[in-house]
Formats: structure tokens, sequence, C-alpha cells
């Protein structure tokens, strides 16, 4: 089993259960938050800032795990608790062993310890790595659920299929990234075509656009250019700056309903050529409010 613990004032700022602090269940298999809890009861949100612990993933988790089994293994001793801090430049470090490890983390998983001891009671692991694995194989995987009925929003992996919706109605199905680093959402020029949008595509290729060699001029061109041209063509929306991996590009967004997820969304997103790349559609952050992205998850 696993738990985050969380410092509260009424803890005084210690991650200790005993004081106030609170437990949050992790699913094993994924290294997301559950259920959580303070001082023996179900909380949500946590008490002082009211931000929902569901849904959380845990960084380096594979890593985690790993050192704990590692752990475990050299110490020799059967049951314990591991504690492990995640240091901003080492990653995963041991904190401390526990022989007599509390028992409070049934509680902050909503679920029985001896199930689960008595499954591994008889197996071998040859390796960190094989500890790794059966944990997540065995008492894992169920997170799911979980996490779409206590926060109400969808889990989705890192690349989804979405139907898109042109402007006459066709419907066009592709296989989109999920990017939470990307601010808005983004379609390939191509699939805009295809979806009806070829008279905003020509319209805004005739446009002169200037060179932006200083990025402290980028908001000014933005505004200059949407002066001039916002509302001269039915589908455009309006023209961005946008900064990415791939260096400064001028875009122009209109207005587009895709579902993902079985949630439909009315979007402004942006065009550009992505034929180079392997995916014609990303959806930014803006249009996943409604979603929890599982890292690694396809």
């Amino acid at each position: 089993m696993a738990e985050m613990r969380l410092p509260t004032s009424a803890s005084q700022g210690k991650a200790n259960l005993q004081l106030g602090g609170v437990g949050g269940g992790i699913d094993v298999a994924t290294g997301v938050t559950t259920t959580a809890v303070m001082r023996g009861r179900v909380i949500e949100e946590t008490p002082d800032a009211g931000i929902k612990i569901a849904g959380f993933q845990i960084p380096k988790w594979d890593e985690v795990l790993k050192i704990a089994v590692e752990a475990q293994r050299a110490s020799g001793i059967g049951y314990l608790g591991a504690d492990v801090v995640i240091d901003q430049k080492k990653g995963p470090i041991i904190l401390e062993l526990n022989a007599r490890a509390g028992l409070a983390i049934q509680i902050a998983n909503l679920a029985p310890l001896r199930y689960r001891l008595d499954r591994i009671e008889r197996l071998k692991v040859k390796s960190a790595e094989h500890g790794v694995q059966i944990a997540k194989n065995l008492f894992g995987g169920e997170i799911e659920t979980e996490i779409e009925g206590i926060s109400g929003k969808r889990v989705i992996g890192t690349v989804e299929k979405v139907k898109l919706i042109g402007k006459t109605g066709k419907e066009i199905g592709v296989e989109a990234k999920i990017d939470t680093g990307a601010a808005s959402s983004s379609i390939d020029e191509g699939l805009a075509k295809a979806l009806g949008l070829k008279e905003l595509i020509e319209f805004f290729n005739q446009i002169e656009l200037p060179e932006i060699k200083d990025r402290n001029y980028a908001r000014k061109i933005e505004q200059q250019l949407n002066r001039k041209y916002k509302g001269k063509q039915k589908d455009l929306v309006d023209i961005i700056v946008v900064y990415s991996s791939h260096g400064v590009s001028i875009r122009p967004r209109t207005r587009l309903t895709f579902e993902l997820s079985g949630v439909k969304k009315i979007s402004k997103v942006s065009i550009i050529q992505r034929e180079e790349l392997k995916y014609p559609m990303i959806v930014g952050r803006k249009d996943l409010k409604k979603f929890l992205v599982e890292p690694g998850r396809k």
C-alpha cells in the first residue's frame, strides 16, 4: 500500500497524521492519489487551501516504488514502512524505515491490508523491478473508476481519439496528443481544410506577417494584427502569437467543436502546419478542465 502525507495548519506544518495531517491513498499501479483521511474521517479537499486531493500524479513513481523495495531487501525486515521523500535534484530518497509501521494507511486507501499480505505471503521476489511489477499487477489499476467518481473528471491518456465536427456537420476522427504543456489546442492545416476551413486558410496566407525578433513586442504585434484583420473573414476568431519548442509562430484561430472521451467541447483552436509531426491535433490545457491526464497511458 502507499499513501501521501500532507501537513496542515492543525498539524503545525508537520506531515504527521496523529497531529492532524492528511493521509492520501495512492493507487500503486499509477502513482495517482485516490481518497484521503484526516483524523479518521474521509475528506476530499485539503482543509486549509480547499485543493482536491484525488487525481494528483506523484512524480517519479516507478523510482519511488523501486527504492522502497530495494530498501526492504537491504534491511531484511519483512513488514515495514518506507518513508520516501522526493528531492528536486536527486529524485526519490529514503527518509527512514519503520519496522513497526502504522496501520492508518488502510484508512487512507479504504482497503484492508491483511488481504494483500495473504496474497504475497509465498511469492519470491527476484529483483527490485520484479517487486514493483508484482505490486502494480496485484494491487493497482482500479484507480480510473475511483478517480472519476471522486473528482467528477474523466481519466485520459497522453494520446486519445478525438472526433472533430466540421462546418457542414462532417465528422472526422483523429488521434490527438494530450499536451498539458500547451496552453490551447491546435490542428493541422490539412485537417482544417477537410473540416471546411479552406477559405480561412487562404485568407490568412495572404496576410503579410511581420517577423518577431523580440518577445517583448509579440503582444503588440498580436494586437495590431487583430485590429486590422479580426472580423474580416467569417471563420477567423482572432490571430495569436504562439511560443513553442519549435519556435515562434503567428496563427489564425477559429471555433471548433470536438468530442474527447465522450465530452463535447466548443473550443478556440489555432491552425498550423503539423504534417511533419505524428499527430494532426494537440489538445491543450484550456480544453482539459474536465479531465485528469494519466502520464504514460495511451
